[in-house]
C-alpha cells in the first residue's frame, strides 16, 4: 500500500485584463514610368495603445492575498511612422531588379505602477532591400536578395502576465523587451521545378519567446521573453518534386541550419551552436476525377531556435494524412484531415549550462492528434477576390497581437 504524503496545499489566482488600441492608416501612389521602369512609394502611421491590469495571490482561508512581486497595473504608447519607396526596373528581357527602401521612426513608452517608466525609447531606422532575378534559360534561373528587416515583439511578449505550470514554474511577459534587426542575404537557383536555396542571416537583438531564467530570491522558475545578443543562421533548402505518374506526385523538402547564439547571462558572454535537419515529404494521390488524398511526414532533428533562445528542442516528428472530394463548381468541396496521427508531436527543451547550474528538461504537449471534417465552398463574386486580398495594411499588427 503506497500512501501519499502532501507537503502543502495551495490555491492561486491568477487574473488578466488587457484592452488594446490600434489604429493604422496608410497610403500608396504607384506609377508606371515606362515599358520598364515601376514605382511605388507610400507612408503609413501605426498607433497602439493598451492597458495590462494583473492580479496575482493566493488564498489563505476565505482571504485572498496579493503577490506584489507579480500584480501590476501598467500601460503602453507606441507610435509608429513609416515611408517607403521601391524601384522594379527590367534590365533586360532576362534580368530584373528591384530596389527598395524604407524609414521608420518608433516612439514607445510602458509606464508600471510598480516600476514606473519601464520603457521610454525614440530611434529611426533606415530598411534597404535588394533583389535580381536572372533567366538564363527557359529552365534555368537565378535569384539573389538582400534586406534589413525588423521584428517587433508582439503584444503578448511586452504585456505582464502570469501562466503558472506550477507553483514555482510560471511563464511571464518581459515589457522591456526590445525590437530585433536583422541582416540577410539569399541566393536562389531553380531549375524546372527543383529549387538549391542558400541563405545567411545576422539578427541583433533576437526575440527569444521561451527563453528561461531563475529568481533565485523568490525560487521561481521563469519562461518569458527576452533579447539574445545576436543569431547567426545559414541554411541550405533542397525541394525536389518527382512525378512518378499523372495520378501519384511527390514533394520532398530538405533543410540544413547552421545556428549559433550569442548572449549575456548573469554578466557572462556565452555561446551556442548547433547543426539540425528538417525533412518534409508529401504524396499526393488522384484516386478519381474528383477525388484525392495526400500522406506528409515531418522530421525535425535537434535544433536550437530563436524562439527558445539558450536551450535545444529535441527531435520529433509528425504524421498526418488527408482525402478530399470535390462536389461540383457550385457545390465546393469536402476533406478529411488526421494531424499528428501517432500523437507524436511533443516539445522537448533541454537547458543544459553548467556555469549557471541550470540543467532543465521540460517537456510541453501542447499538440494533439486532431481529426477534421472539412467543408468548403467560394461565395459571392469571384472577381473581387483579389481585391479583397489587399488587405487594410494593418496585417503585421494584427499579427502582434495573436
Amino acid at each position: 500500500m503506497v500512501t501519499m504524503i502532501f507537503l502543502r496545499e495551495e490555491l492561486t489566482q491568477s487574473d488578466k485584463t488587457t484592452p488594446i488600441s490600434i489604429t493604422v492608416g496608410k497610403i500608396d501612389y504607384s506609377k508606371k514610368v515606362s515599358d520598364k521602369l515601376h514605382l511605388d512609394v507610400g507612408i503609413k502611421g501605426a498607433f497602439s495603445d493598451f492597458d495590462n491590469d494583473v492580479s496575482v495571490g493566493t488564498f489563505q482561508g476565505q482571504n485572498f492575498i496579493e503577490d506584489p512581486s507579480l500584480t501590476d497595473m501598467s500601460n503602453l504608447k507606441e507610435r509608429i511612422l513609416a515611408g517607403y519607396g521601391n524601384l522594379d526596373y527590367a534590365i533586360s528581357d532576362k534580368t530584373n531588379l528591384q530596389l527598395g527602401l524604407r524609414y521608420e521612426h518608433t516612439d514607445s513608452e510602458l509606464v508600471s505602477n510598480v516600476q514606473g517608466k519601464v520603457v521610454d525609447r525614440q530611434f529611426g531606422e533606415f530598411f534597404p532591400t535588394a533583389y535580381i532575378s536572372h533567366k538564363v534559360s527557359d529552365t534555368l534561373t537565378l535569384n539573389f536578395s538582400y534586406s534589413r528587416r525588423i521584428t517587433r515583439p508582439t503584444f503578448n511578449d511586452m504585456a505582464p502576465f502570469v501562466i503558472f505550470v506550477d507553483p514555482t514554474t510560471f511563464f511571464a511577459g518581459n515589457p522591456s523587451v526590445q525590437p530585433a534587426i536583422s541582416n540577410s542575404a539569399k541566393f536562389d537557383f531553380n531549375y524546372r521545378s527543383a529549387l538549391l536555396s542558400a541563405q545567411y542571416s545576422v539578427e541583433d537583438g533576437t526575440i527569444s519567446t521561451f527563453q528561461s531564467r531563475f529568481d533565485e530570491e523568490n525560487e521561481r522558475l521563469i519562461f518569458g521573453a527576452s533579447n539574445l545578443d545576436r543569431s547567426q543562421i545559414f541554411s541550405l533548402t533542397l525541394g525536389l518534386p518527382l512525378t512518378v505518374t499523372n495520378w501519384w506526385k511527390i514533394q520532398n523538402s530538405f533543410i540544413f541550419l547552421n545556428t549559433k547564439i550569442t548572449t549575456t547571462l548573469d554578466g557572462s558572454l556565452f555561446n551556442f551552436e548547433q547543426n539540425s535537419l528538417n525533412i518534409n515529404h508529401t504524396q499526393s494521390f488522384t484516386m478519381a476525377k474528383d477525388l484525392t488524398s495526400e500522406i506528409n511526414f515531418n522530421y525535425n532533428s535537434p535544433s536550437i531556435l530563436g524562439f527558445i533562445g539558450t536551450s535545444t528542442l529535441e527531435e520529433f516528428y509528425s504524421f498526418n494524412i488527408g482525402v478530399q472530394k470535390k462536389l461540383g463548381e457550385k457545390w465546393g468541396s469536402i476533406g478529411f484531415k488526421i494531424n499528428d496521427l501517432f500523437d507524436a508531436v511533443k516539445w522537448t527543451v533541454v537547458t543544459d549550462i553548467p556555469e549557471q547550474n541550470l540543467n532543465m528538461v521540460n517537456t510541453f504537449d501542447i499538440f494533439n492528434r486532431t481529426f477534421m471534417l472539412i467543408y468548403s465552398n467560394s461565395f459571392g463574386n469571384r472577381k473581387l477576390k483579389s481585391a479583397r486580398q489587399r488587405g487594410i495594411g494593418a496585417q503585421e499588427e494584427k499579427n502582434r497581437v495573436d
